[in-house]
């Protein structure tokens, strides 16, 4: 139960983060000289080339989608956990016993029942992206 909390907790924590802030941490991260992610390149060996992840045009995209996905998260997590704890546990009961299987489970039971946050969701992520 603590392990499950404290990753909720991680995964709650960029939400409450100011744009400011998970900027300036992402910028650290894609900095070209000193940045994590060629730092992580160097020690695979994988370094031949310093990537500006924020200076080229066809990488830039993903590094700015990966920074607002990550601080997004925690607030994903909160709406699917709710739907989801939303649903009653005798309906997986019933289909356990009827052998429905946890894919079966999940595309039959699961998906319908969040089905109007997940639609929610996608709504507010394309309307993030469009100009």
């Amino acid at each position: 139960v603590f392990k499950r909390q404290l990753i909720r907790f991680i995964l709650y924590v960029p939400a409450v983060l100011s744009i400011v802030v998970v900027a300036a941490i992402f910028s650290s991260i894609y900095d070209q000289k000193d940045g994590l992610l060629n730092a992580l390149l160097h020690l695979l060996h994988l370094d031949a080339v310093k990537i500006m992840w924020l200076g080229d045009q066809k990488i830039v995209i993903y590094s700015i989608g990966l920074a607002m996905l990550w601080q997004s998260l925690g607030y994903y997590m909160v709406m699917y956990m709710s739907s989801m704890a939303g649903i009653d546990p005798q309906i997986y009961e019933a289909a356990r016993i009827d052998g429905a299987s946890k894919t079966r489970q999940l595309f039959s039971i699961t998906i319908p029942l969040i089905w109007n946050n997940l639609r929610t969701t996608l709504l507010i992520d394309h309307q993030m992206f469009s100009v």
